[in-house]
């Protein structure tokens, strides 16, 4: 049964027909300036059958629990035009119940590769609406559903449609409502449904109208880098760096005039090295704005076709304009125009976008790191190497940084011209910053440096030794790690650690902001009680290629191990080799250790003598000068391997190697000849991959050796 306006009655003829004019031409001009019956998203329009209900049936919905009908009005009273796509609308009436309550659904479904296809995707259900009586009881609702391959319901989104059009003096025609969700992992069926419950009590029909489905889902992406242009050259050059923790803003563009309209639709920070990206967007014309708060930090110069951000050319600059925003100034790009499967990265993926910046002439702290933030020195209660909560920190303890521009984790001499691998001696060291930790055991260098490689190091106060054990990788970002790893006389190092330019850890990792580094760290221990080990000193000779170490102790107390370290250049020790102590003693120990890989040239050892409960102390350092005699394979890595096999190889003269690798049956699988000069030489065996995993023996034969190994892969 059709419904029938009451509004008119009384009405006088004249006034009824100016009436109907007037809602006639809202019902047109709404349907004009609102209708959105094309799908802007990436993948258009999901729902390919009947999307606008053209059909009497309508054709591809089904439904349940009703009617499902299209119609189409003329925009009388009688017959209000509702449709806004096509020529026609859904009408939707739940059926009476005998009692309770009755729902009638309508839905569209899809299966197969284009859910698949959409997953990890914002997809979106867009359509237009309106109820035909109060809605109040009768819950009329838009629901987008998403199903497993059990047929499970794995989420879903419900909008309420209270709009109620029976009443003439409303806006005449339907509402736009639209749902959106990421589809979730699992996704095999998607479902769009309309609904509307009908109770016993309700002697007229109600109704739910619907026109203009749409489903499409958004996947295209955008974004790249903002990086230091540090020669102004408008290019990222290999030798320059992103910066991290820089807003950026994503607007639209529709009418690609390189004007913004109106106000940000998506912000982000820059993280990672500098990088920004923007998901699920949909085709569309798209500028780029980046925020820059940093005193004398300014957008570098555009170069070439940089201006063209839709050239597809990574690693250019593409900040065009500058203008002034709270925050500082914001640095816009010209538009780019994202199309669906036609962007440079795996078709829906333009990582393209991105904005230089350059010091000012007049800044003298812009391009250098802030090291006014502070790092900490702790006293480690139970030696695990990591700061906890009722750990206090140790005051007054003299902190340095030093340079180590040649990677090496030794400290560059400076003053001297003293190059570090051939100086070993610490004390003519020169720091170029020097302070102390505070009460709490803060310290910090009140001054900015330069982008470059440091190493920080303290001198190790009275009845303290660093904690054992500790986080070798300074650069690793962590807070409240101990980065005492070398220990050299009466002074603990870290290893060395890169400072870049508002490329330091974001304040989630240490407290501070980019533009600064406070994770290196030091753990200290007290020396206190008997001393577990009264030992002799460590004695080395060296014959046939082989280093022979030996000591002993008088006495024991609990001892645990002896570790034994290797230097090759008397500052940063590694270990080589263990040894198991006595535990309990209290008479002499002999102890030895034999060093068949020593290195070519001047050999440092030492012992460290660990206790059961952690405590250690160090032996003396003695120097044994290797030359190596005949063909010496020093070290074969990485094992397990994967790809390739490394073999250090160190000769007194020039030969061949000849190269042989089995599998576990004994198999020959590789086998190669190569030559090998005097000195030092690294093999690389290579192209591995074909390789089953397993075990392997490696054999290396020369006219005087032979050497053998087993490898995992």
């Amino acid at each position: 049964m059709k419904p029938s306006f009451t509004f008119f009655k009384g009405v006088q003829p004249i006034l009824y027909k100016s009436v109907l004019f007037i809602l006639f031409f809202v019902v047109i001009n709404f349907q004009q300036v609102n209708a959105q019956c094309s799908c802007t998203g990436s993948s258009g329009n999901l729902l390919t059958t009947n999307p606008s209900f053209e059909t009497t049936s309508p054709i591809g919905w089904s439904s349940n629990n009703g009617s499902f009908i299209s119609v189409s009005g003329n925009g009388s009273a009688s017959q209000p035009a509702f449709q806004v796509c096509g020529s026609r609308y859904g009408l939707l009436t739940p059926s009476r119940p005998n009692s309770g309550t009755q729902t009638a659904i309508f839905y569209q479904e899809l299966t197969g590769s284009t859910v698949t296809a959409a997953i990890g995707s914002l997809i979106t259900f867009n359509l237009w609406a309106g109820t035909y009586t109060d809605a109040a009881g009768n819950s009329p609702q838009l629901k987008l559903i998403f199903y497993n391959s059990s047929n499970n319901e794995i989420t879903a989104s419900t909008i309420t449609v209270p709009v109620d059009r029976n009443n003439i003096s409303s806006t005449v025609g339907l509402k736009h409502y639209s749902l959106s969700q990421t589809v979730p992992t699992g996704a095999t069926r998607i479902r769009v449904q309309g609904s509307m419950t009908r109770t016993s009590s309700q002697n007229s029909d109600i109704y739910l109208k619907v026109d203009g489905a749409c489903l499409s889902y958004n996947n295209l992406t955008l974004g790249n880098k903002v990086f230091f242009d540090k020669n102004n050259n408008g290019l990222l050059d290999a030798t320059e760096h992103g910066m991290d923790g820089f807003v950026v803003n994503l607007y639209v563009d529709a009418n690609d005039d390189n004007i913004a309209d109106g106000n940000a639709i998506k912000t982000t920070t820059t993280a990672n090295g500098g990088t920004y990206t923007f998901t699920n967007l949909s085709a569309g014309n798209y500028i780029v704005g980046v925020e820059n708060a940093v005193s004398g930090l300014v957008s570098s110069t555009n170069i070439g076709s940089s201006s063209n951000v839709d050239n597809n050319t990574d690693n250019d600059d593409n900040g065009i304009t500058t203008t002034a925003v709270i925050t500082g100034t914001e640095t816009k790009g010209n538009a780019i125009t994202l199309t669906a499967n036609q962007e440079p990265g795996s078709s829906n993926i333009n990582n393209t976008y991105d904005f230089g910046f350059t010091c000012s002439g007049s800044s003298t702290t812009c391009g250098k790191v802030d090291l006014s933030q502070g790092n900490f020195i702790w006293r480690d209660l139970n030696g695990n190497g990591l700061k906890d909560a009722n750990e206090l920190g140790v005051p007054n303890v003299t902190v340095k940084l030093y340079k180590d521009l040649n990677n090496d984790n030794v400290p560059d001499f400076t003053g001297g011209g003293t190059n570090d691998n051939q100086q070993t001696n610490t004390e003519n060291l020169v720091a170029i910053l020097t302070t102390t930790t505070n009460s709490q055991g803060v310290y910090n260098f009140a001054t900015n440096v330069d982008e470059g490689r440091y190493i920080v190091g303290i001198t190790i106060p009275a009845n303290y030794v660093i904690v054992p054990i500790n986080s070798p990788n300074a650069d690793n970002d962590i807070d409240n790690d101990n980065n005492g790893v070398n220990i050299s006389g009466g002074d603990a190092f870290s290893n060395g650690f890169i400072l870049n330019y508002y490329m330091e850890p974001a304040p989630a990792a240490d407290g501070d902001h980019t533009n600064a580094n406070a994770t290196i760290d030091f753990a200290l221990s007290l020396i206190g009680g008997p001393t577990p080990i009264d030992f002799t000193a460590l004695e080395g000779i060296y014959k046939n290629n082989t280093t022979y170490l030996s000591w002993a102790t008088l006495q024991e107390s609990n001892s645990s191990h002896f570790d034994v370290e290797r230097s090759t250049n008397g500052f940063t020790y590694s270990v080589i080799g263990k040894v198991a102590a006595g535990g309990n003693t209290s008479s002499r120990v002999n102890y030895a250790f034999n060093d068949a890989k020593p290195s070519s040239g001047t050999n440092y050892y030492r012992l460290r003598m660990i206790d059961k409960d952690g405590t250690y102390k160090y032996s003396n350092v003695i120097s044994i000068k290797v030359t190596i005699k005949g063909v010496v394979i020093n070290s074969v890595y990485p094992n397990p391997f994967i790809n390739s096999i490394n073999a250090t190889i160190i000769s007194d003269k020039q030969t061949k190697a000849f190269i042989s690798l089995y599998d576990y049956a004994g198999r020959l699988v590789l086998s190669q000849q190569r030559s090998i000069n005097k000195g030092a030489s690294l093999l690389n065996i290579e192209s591995l991959n074909n390789l089953s995993k397993g075990y392997y023996t490696l054999k290396i034969q020369t006219d005087e050796s032979q050497f053998i190994q087993k490898l995992l892969k």
